[in-house]
């Protein structure tokens, strides 16, 4: 007969994913980030939204009326703003953050996937990949070598 006392397997997984996302947070939050500062002040609440919500699914919609403007005339600022489409954009960025946890922690890919608001691991691997030339793990085994 098991201990009531014992904690079972899937609360320690809990607890794990929990820590693991905790680590995550921790790093995202205090990293450097590559978003730039804001030169048009529309613009401004998504890019400070977007800082601070780095694990979610954020779309060109919210940040738009976040930003009290249409769709269509967000994504002309944005482009200003930045030479690349809001897609693009927090695609890159969301393999720059990926990048720093690869490089500064030993969570597991499907981890930093999921913590950054990628439906599936493979997909993540695949952007990854077609941006950076090279796969998350490769990637994290020659920064370790660094």
């Amino acid at each position: 007969m098991l201990d009531p006392n014992i904690t079972s397997l899937e609360q320690i997984k809990s607890i794990k994913n929990e820590l693991n996302s905790v680590i995550t947070n921790v790093y995202l939050n205090t990293s450097q980030d590559q978003i730039p500062s804001c030169k048009n002040t529309t613009l401004c609440p998504a890019f400070e939204y977007i800082k601070t919500h780095k694990g979610e699914h954020i779309t060109q919609e919210q940040m738009a009326k976040l930003c009290h403007v249409s769709t269509s005339h967000f994504s002309r600022l944005f482009v200003k703003e930045t030479n690349e489409t809001f897609t693009s954009f927090m695609t890159r960025q969301k393999v720059e953050w990926a990048k720093q946890l690869l490089e500064k922690t030993d969570l597991p890919i499907s981890q930093i996937s999921d913590d950054l608001g990628f439906n599936e691991s493979s997909y993540f691997v695949k952007t990854f990949k077609k941006l950076e030339q090279i796969t998350p793990s490769t990637y994290r085994k020659y920064m370790q070598k660094e």
